[in-house]
Formats: structure tokens, sequence, C-alpha cells
């Protein structure tokens, strides 16, 4: 099952021109527990294969919602979706100001304010995921 859940998400991110495949863009966290490890990787890859159409910003926050609620590990599914966020934001498929909108909501899912973010088993690639999604990036 995780070899194709691999083979899954492989494809959905694609080859290189030079043939090597690119790194997902989206991982289950090294903490979540290998019970649901199958499960991250299934919403890992229904992160990254919302279609690129007018409404990706609504797709992108449904499929952020499924991960929380069918993800028991809410610091697990916070990671997920701000790499998700991150990667569409990168590849310019997601204008900034929609990415930002898309992460305060991801926080408010996690538990926003109320809830120090240094206690995220992820603290440090959380805030630098954040921080990119602030800043954007630029484009040539």
């Amino acid at each position: 099952m995780r070899t194709l859940a691999l083979l899954v998400a492989l494809a959905v991110e694609g080859v290189s021109c030079a043939g090597q495949v690119d790194p997902p863009c989206v991982v289950p966290p090294p903490t979540l527990a290998a019970s649901s490890h199958d499960l991250g990787v299934n919403l890992s890859v229904k992160l990254m294969s919302v279609p690129i159409t007018p409404t990706l910003g609504t797709d992108l926050k449904s499929a952020c919602s499924e991960t929380f609620d069918k993800l028991s590990d809410d610091n697990a599914a916070l990671y997920m979706c701000l790499q998700a966020i991150d990667c569409y934001l990168k590849r310019g498929k997601l204008g900034q100001s929609e990415a930002v909108s898309l992460m305060t909501f991801v926080q408010q899912r996690w538990g926003g304010v109320a809830r120090p973010l240094a206690e995220h088993p992820q603290a440090s690639e959380v805030l630098s995921t954040q921080l990119r999604i602030k800043q954007g990036y630029r484009r040539p």
C-alpha cells in the first residue's frame, strides 16, 4: 500500500526534464504516528492533486479542511497544508494574497494564537514555510 501511495505521489509531482523525479512538495512529518502514515501519504497526494482552475483557492481550502478532518494529528495537518500552499505559491499557481489567506485559515484550524507555535513538533519548518508564504516568490 505504501509503495502504491508513493508511486501516485511521484506521478502527481511529475518528472523533471532531466528524467529525474522531482521531490514531492508535501510529505507527512516524521512525527506522524505509524498507524496514520498511509492516510498521511494519501492526503499529501490529494493536497497536491487539486486541479489548477479559477477555483484553486477554494478547492485547496476544502482539501486542507479534509486533511484536518481525516487526520487525527492537527500538527501533521498544519505542516502538510502549509507545504501545499507554499508549493502552489512557488510554482506560480496561487497568488500571494490568496496564499496568505489560506495560511491564515489553516492556522486558525490548527488553533490560532491560543496555541503557541513553539509547541509544534516541526516549529522551525512551520515558521520558515510561513515566512516564505508571507514574503512570496519573485518571478523573473
